[in-house]
């Protein structure tokens, strides 16, 4: 038994090691790849003994055939004489076998190379190749890129031009809709998967062909984005924006080159032998094939290169162009240039052996023909349609979802569709449609028709693309008003994207604008579906239109792929893989840019920005948003210095927080932050398109090499220079979580040692208000910040300092066996303890019983409360202090009641009882306990049934202070880089751009109570100076009750407005504006206007003044103003809240006097945070 079991473990073991290639096998692969490619040689030069200069010229030659696939009649008696190397258009196995028979009758029977130009997609057309680059999805794309390599194949074609690789920042040229878009480390990922595709392992395989690189090089860099126009680009442009994706391609085995029409420091692409031989035979080691692009050579007369046609083909033969695209003049002056020795034989032999190369590699001399049977069989099956669905859904971009307006509801009962994009087959495919048809396509309203057969559907055209006439908006006002919802599709016609199809205006054409705008008008849902090849200009959408959805040309399954997309039986998931300008006066735009020496400052004249628009883009780099929410967390570097020989592993935690599955693109960026040569300002180094079920998460990691930090120096040598380095992660270009890490100095690899208190500014010598307000207002003012704090000095208990949460208007507590009853806020704590500071400044209650009470307040803190290493519970019991509502330790609540301490240990600063009680409160607070494991970020909270929350304060919100505080402790500091850890999403509205994570204004109040931010920037990207940023949030947010919510809410205004977290009359909601929340009814919320006035004190003082002149005593009284009243109907909320008040009398104080400011920044852990941040 022991035997048979011996010889089955045996056999076991024989078939495992059989089954892997030996060491000798690996070592014999690479070395029968050179025994091939040696055969292959001797083979050519065998060929090339034996032929004619007519008959080498004659491999160089490519001619091109009937639109429809036909070869032309002279192609015949060509190929039978060996005159004819290869056809462009000529396709279909049946005419490729006719043709390909006549090249066989030659002397030499050397086969034709047959291309064509399949560049989406063969019969099978899958989007453009910029919206397919939208999904971010390298398997996708070498999958589609196979399948159309198959297709055509089948249909005889062995050679495709594409893909194109270049690079293009310009939304004005045409062919921007072929290529991957802005970034040449996206562009140069896409080209190797693309080439991949293409060509697979062996391009000779019968279901792969040659791909081509093109165009080489510069030729996205059009001047003034007008195609074939001119170039100016320098060395360092070509070798870190435009070469890449090139050199991707080549790596990836890339077995052809096209010529670009623009010239590159004076010498057009098809003639420059720095590109052709400098760069791609000797830098490179490039040995493929290099073919102009279509009458490139002719062109160079026009150019004002040549002279004329035979000096035309001197150039360009003599350069390292080896196949002249349908023009004539090798084959027309060859022989006369090799006579008159201005071309050599060795050159015009190069130039054949390069052409040779490809078709044996091909392996056109053993199977030159095409199966006609397999071309039936594979050429548009349902697999390839199957897939180009797929492809579709996952390449469209969802721009905007304002309140959710998508999916659209099953349930509708009436839909109206409108735009003749939604009905137009032939614009489905867009350019370049490869052998695609135009009855193949399914639009947009066929595939609702079939989805959905018992729904009541209206299709009205609108008007076509071009939308010269408003002749039939009526109609499609009329079908919109009558809708549940409307889908409108607008854009492009493919035409209009393309070459030969530059754009000096790229906002909707015609009147397209328009007929949107009269659809809005309805007041009905609707969502913008967007058809295009490029970036658009579509302001008026962007900040109106409930929704947007960026479909590109989607290609053969364009109508399934978008309807199941709209109703959720696919969520959107591709983001930008180019930049959306506002304006045509910014291009070009793209994220990558370098730093100046001004950057952007909103309020200040001299710098960098334009005058009539923001500098930002309409839509950034990377932008893209989901039917889902994902979250992204814990982000982690497994070392913060290495050597420059060394990697860093970078992680990122990644939860899908919504009620769908949903793709996210997890994006990794990179900034040097100093160097010899000027970096940009962020460069993409890494990305992972991931699928997530609700509630999972998943660990995204990414490796940092040294190959993805080095750059061209000042002598265009690649280098790694020692210094620091910033990681951000994030799902676009634009904010992201932010960490750093330090390359050493490898003669001095000693870890830096990190100064441990480093030299900090001096405190303020005085204290600065936002402005000078008259007598008059200064006593209104008064007035309300007085009544604010009787309510903090009367609903605070004298012997623990703690503050009710809320009372009634008049006073009243919350009886026994009300919820709020006896429940104390720490929070609002903090803003009592400060407003003794203010008591006493303004004489409103004696100093020494404002002190007393902080005695008592700081003792209870210091001494009796409960915490956990320093951090307290978030509500807590009125007169016991005991934990309420099983509230969690909470980290906000804790740094806003430490504001308060701080506030009071300077503002008393002569009480040394307070000056200790407050340090003990302050240094007590260990703030690497409450990152809960993360490297940067702090947990919202503890719970001692169930541990650390799962959520970190991983966006910009009223948490800053709690950064500060931490970075700034003098006993349990945080790294400086938590600060740029978390996430900086932008929103605009009205020409305000500001961060944001939500919409209440106190998250950009409640920070700023203590903190001033005032005159401060950071030093690294974004560069925020976070007081003007709530400056422009405020300003926004008074502007979208203006011009937005006024339509269904006639009383609000410019002296109408204000809305933050507080009570409604159907309970409490963290609602704000801009977007408007779903449960906005009218109300307005005066503590968000009174917290603004340190931001904003000529729109906020009137309001309130307004407020108080309009509506008396039903809206202010004993505590100043009510926390919330609705002027459409009359009611006013029932309660104050303490923290309310509490804003409003900081936000008051630090306008009229600067005060609160000033005394919590004598305290030197603010002003630490600030030095070791960077926020000068």
């Amino acid at each position: 038994m022991k035997k048979v079991q011996f010889i089955r473990a045996l056999v076991i073991l024989l078939f495992v090691f059989s089954s892997f290639p030996s060491v000798a096998q690996r070592r014999t692969a690479p070395r029968a790849a050179a025994q091939k490619d040696a055969q292959i040689e001797q083979k050519i030069n065998a060929l090339l003994a034996k032929m004619t200069l007519a008959e080498k010229l004659g491999q160089l030659q490519q001619l091109d055939g009937e639109a429809n696939g036909k070869f032309r009649p002279e192609h015949l008696e060509l190929a039978r004489k060996g005159l004819l190397g290869s056809t462009l258009n000529v396709r279909g196995a049946r005419m490729t076998n006719e043709l390909q028979r006549a090249a066989l009758e030659s002397r030499l029977k050397i086969p034709i190379l047959f291309g064509f130009d399949v560049i989406h997609g063969y019969r099978t057309i899958f989007p453009v190749p910029l919206g397919e680059a939208a999904s971010w999805d390298l398997e996708l794309m070498e999958r589609t890129a196979a399948v159309a390599a198959a297709e055509a194949k089948a249909a005889g074609v062995h050679w495709t031009f594409a893909p194109m690789v270049d690079i293009s920042r310009d939304p004005r040229w045409g062919r921007i809709i072929e290529g991957a878009g802005e970034d040449p480390f996206l562009g140069a990922k896409i080209a190797a998967a693309r080439v991949r595709g293409f060509q697979g392992k062996d391009y000779s395989a019968p279901d792969r062909v040659m791909a081509t690189a093109k165009h080489w090089v510069g030729y996205g860099a059009a001047e003034a984005g007008r195609d074939y126009n001119t170039t100016d680009l320098t060395r360092r442009n070509l070798y870190e924006i435009y070469f890449p994706p090139f050199k991707a391609s080549i790596d990836a085995g890339v077995g052809s080159f096209m010529t670009s029409f623009n010239d590159l420091d004076g010498v057009p692409a098809t003639a420059n032998p720095f590109i052709l031989k400098d760069v791609l035979r000797k830098e490179w080691k490039f040995d493929g094939l290099v073919v102009s692009d279509y009458t490139a050579v002719m062109e160079l007369m026009f150019h004002g290169l040549a002279k004329d046609e035979a000096e035309a083909a001197m150039y360009a033969l003599n350069a390292g162009t080896d196949m002249e695209m349908v023009s004539r003049l090798y084959n027309k002056y060859g022989e006369q240039l090799v006579r008159e020795k201005k071309v050599s034989m060795a050159t015009i032999d190069e130039a054949v052996r390069n052409v040779l190369r490809v078709k044996f590699r091909l392996g056109l001399f053993d199977n030159p023909f095409a199966d006609e049977e397999r071309e039936k069989a594979e050429v548009f099956k349902q697999a390839n349609r199957d897939l180009a669905k797929t492809a579709a859904e996952k390449s469209f971009v969802l721009l905007k979802n304002e309140n959710e307006t998508l999916p659209i509801s099953k349930s509708v009962k009436k839909i109206a569709v409108i735009g003749d994009l939604a009905n137009n087959k032939k614009e489905m495919n867009g350019n370049w449609t490869g052998d695609g048809r135009p009855e193949d396509p399914i639009t947009v309203l066929e595939a609702l028709r079939a989805k959905f057969p018992n729904m009541n559907i209206r299709y009205e055209k609108g008007c076509d693309a071009y939308c010269q006439t408003d002749e039939g908006f009526a109609a499609a006002v009329n079908a919109a008003r009558n809708a549940d919802f409307t889908i409108l599709v607008v854009g492009e016609s493919a035409d209009m994207s393309a070459e030969a199809a530059s754009r000096s205006d790229i906002d909707l054409p015609g009147r397209q604008n328009e007929l949107v705008q009269r659809i809005h008008a309805t007041g009905k849902p609707y969502v913008v579906v967007l058809m295009n090849g490029r970036p658009l200009t579509i302001n008026w959408i962007a900040e109106n239109s409930p929704a947007v959805l960026e479909t590109w040309f989607p290609g053969t399954m364009a109508g399934p792929a978008i309807v199941d997309t709209l109703f959720g039986d696919a969520n959107p998931g591709g983001k930008l893989p180019v930049t959306f300008p506002r304006s045509v006066g910014q291009i070009p735009l793209y994220y990558n840019h370098k730093r100046t020496g001004r950057p952007v400052l909103a309020e200040q004249k001299y710098t960098s920005k334009y005058l009539d628009i923001s500098n930002a883009p309409l839509y950034p780099f990377g932008h893209g948003l989901s039917y889902t929410r994902f979250q992204l967390q814990n982000l982690r570097l497994d070392k913060l210095q290495v050597l420059p020989t060394e990697s860093v592993k970078v992680s990122v935690d990644v939860t899908n927080r919504g009620k769908m599955t949903g793709d996210e693109v997890v994006q990794l960026y990179i900034h040097d932050i100093a160097a010899s040569v000027t970096r940009p300002v962020r460069e993409l180094r890494g990305f992972r398109r991931i699928t997530l079920k609700p509630g999972e998460r998943q660990t995204v990691e990414f490796t940092l090499t040294p190959d993805d930090l080095k750059f061209y120096d000042r002598d265009m040598k690649l280098v790694l220079e020692p210094g620091e380095f910033q990681v951000i992660v994030g799902t676009s270009s634009e904010g992201g979580m932010q960490s750093t890490f330090e390359v050493l100095d490898p003669r001095n690899p000693q870890r830096a040692a990190q100064q441990a208190d480093p030299v900090i500014e001096l405190p303020p010598a005085a204290p600065v208000p936002v402005t000078r307000f008259s007598p008059e207002d200064d006593a209104f003012l008064e007035d309300v910040s007085r009544r604010s704090f009787i309510f903090l000095w009367e609903h605070t208990n004298s012997e623990n300092g703690l503050t009710l949460d809320r009372v009634g208007r008049d006073g009243t507590r919350k009886p026994e066996g009300h919820r709020a009853h006896n429940i104390a806020s720490i929070a609002a704590t903090a803003f009592a303890l400060t407003g003794y500071c203010i008591a006493a400044d303004r004489k409103w209650v004696p100093e020494a019983e404002l002190r007393e009470r902080t005695r008592r307040t700081l003792d209870h803190f210091a001494n009796r409360a409960v915490h956990n290493n320093g951090w307290f519970y978030h509500w807590v019991d009125f007169e016991t202090g005991e934990r309420r509502w099983n509230s969690e330790i909470s980290s906000i609540d804790t740094a806003l009641l430490l504001g308060g301490v701080m506030t009071v240990k300077q503002c008393f600063a002569d009480d040394q009882q307070i000056v200790q009680l407050a340090d003990k409160i302050i240094n007590r607070v260990d703030y690497k306990w409450m990152q809960a494991g993360d490297q940067y970020l702090l947990s919202h909270g503890f719970r001692p049934e169930e541990g650390f929350l799962e959520s970190f304060w991983e966006n910009y919100s009223e948490q800053m202070i709690l950064y500060i505080l931490g970075i700034g402790s003098k006993t349990h500091p945080i790294s400086p880089n938590s600060w740029y850890a978390w996430e900086r999403g932008w929103d605009e509205f009205g020409g305000y751009r500001y961060l944001a994570s939500s919409s209440p204004l106190f998250l950009h109040q409640f920070s700023h109570a203590w903190v001033d931010f005032r005159g401060r920037r950071e030093h690294r990207p974004p560069f925020v100076d976070y007081y003007e940023n709530s400056v422009q949030a405020t300003r926004a947010h008074q502007k979208f009750f203006v011009d937005v919510l006024s339509k269904d809410f006639p009383k609000y205004g410019p002296l109408m407005w204000g809305m933050s977290a507080s009570d409604t009359q159907r309970g409490y909601v963290a609602w704000g504006a801009p977007p408007r929340h779903d449960r906005t009814d009218g109300s307005v919320v005066p503590y968000a206007v009174a917290g603004s006035m340190m931001f904003t004190p000529d729109i906020a003082l009137p309001t309130l003044k307004h407020f108080k002149q309009e509506y008396g005593d039903k809206v202010y009284g004993k505590y100043g103003f009510a926390d919330v009243f609705n002027p459409h109907n009359g009611w006013v909320g029932e309660d104050i809240l303490g923290i309310d008040q509490g804003m409003t009398l900081l936000g008051i104080e630090n306008a009229r006097s600067g005060k609160v400011w000033y005394w919590f920044m004598q305290n030197e852990e603010p002003r630490r945070a600030f030095k070791l941040i960077g926020l000068n």
